[in-house]
């Protein structure tokens, strides 16, 4: 697409080319562990994945799980929990009912990165809320949802994971 025929389209579209802006931008600033923390951010979303099941109710998770949750291939998150596990931020068990199964768990230093992180980033949110009121963000809020459930069910058809195009093949995003 040439300069004109993009300005001809984002004309004739202002409000969802400024809307498609705005949720790209939101892209940039996601939920990041701080600098000094030492973890990248894959191994910061294995982490708060483990949390996020454990705090359900399960003790540990497994490879198999954290893929599925966070919609990657298990060869992927592999090499996350060796660095992890090389950082004493989780904790490796074998399955006591099938000895082939890792289970994983955060450690005590898992769990006190986590909380800490974790409430750095809640400040940050708290910092909009402040900044913008309360009334303002409870709109925003229930905007946001209602944005996230048009897109989930309209926008991934297929397979519902970010990394598939609609066609089923894999996005241009890698």
């Amino acid at each position: 697409m040439d300069r004109n025929e993009f300005k001809l389209l984002t004309g004739k579209y202002p409000t969802a080319f400024e809307l498609m802006r705005s949720l790209h931008e939101f892209g940039k600033y996601r939920f990041r562990p701080s600098c000094e923390s030492g973890i990248n951010q894959s191994e910061f979303q294995v982490l708060h994945c483990i949390l996020h099941e454990t705090s359900r109710g399960n003790k540990s998770v497994t490879i198999t799980e954290i893929a599925k949750f966070l919609e990657i291939a298990v060869p992927t998150v592999t090499p996350l929990i060796k660095s992890l596990a090389q950082k004493k931020l989780i904790v490796r068990e074998k399955d006591e009912s099938d000895r082939r199964i890792c289970r994983i768990r955060l450690s005590e230093r898992g769990v006190a990165f986590q909380k800490e992180e974790f409430t750095k980033g809640l400040m940050k949110f708290q910092s909009i809320v402040t900044h913008l009121g309360e009334d303002e963000v409870s709109r925003f809020i229930s905007i946001l949802k209602k944005t996230a459930l048009f897109m989930k069910t309209n926008f991934h058809q297929n397979s519902g994971s970010s990394d598939t195009c609609q066609c089923g093949g894999k996005s241009n995003n890698d």
